[in-house]
């Protein structure tokens, strides 16, 4: 709850200055079925890079190395905690994450720096906050999140994009948690 407030407030800060207009930002009501679509192919195109990654950094993936949701799923994999982790990973996260780096920081990047370098710069910021390991197989995700942000600058289509990734690994992480061994 906290940070979708903090995330109302930033989103109340940009719309009363004089920064950018909304839709320079990516939040637009219009082609709704375009931004979805666009979300999807994203989501699509980040599979088969980070999954590579995923699978060339399996060694370094150790109890002490796993997200924190991870970690409470395997201690208490009841659905009150798939529950508030379904709202934290697919619905809290992608609508916060994206604001900050790629709406907030891409965009201001953008306005000193070619936008190659800004997308970069801010999936290595993306990809570094979510730690090691994670980090390597988030960037291809980050730069797809970045690359369809400056070309669609649709904050629905990364935000799409992003919870699709969060929740396929939820559902992994759950039918991993079924599974023996």
């Amino acid at each position: 709850m906290i940070t979708l407030f903090f995330g109302a407030v930033i989103l109340c800060i940009l719309a009363v200055s004089n920064y950018h207009s909304l839709q320079k930002l990516g939040f637009r009501a219009n082609d709704k079925i375009g931004q979805l679509r666009d979300g999807s192919i994203g989501f699509l195109l980040s599979l088969i890079p980070v999954m590579a990654l995923l699978f060339l950094t399996q060694s370094f993936r150790t109890e002490e190395a796993l997200h924190p949701f991870f970690l409470l799923l395997k201690e208490h994999p009841h659905f009150s905690t798939i529950t508030w982790i379904f709202i934290s990973a697919v619905v809290v996260a992608p609508l916060f994450e994206e604001l900050i780096y790629r709406v907030i920081l891409q965009s201001w990047l953008e306005n000193f720096l070619h936008p190659i370098v800004a997308i970069f710069i801010s999936s290595a910021v993306f990809s570094f906050v979510h730690g090691f390991p994670d980090c390597i197989a988030l960037f291809p995700l980050a730069f797809i999140l970045g690359t369809l942000f400056y070309y669609r600058r649709s904050y629905a289509s990364i935000v799409i994009t992003h919870a699709m990734f969060n929740g396929i690994n939820l559902a992994i992480a759950l039918a991993n948690q079924q599974s023996p061994g």
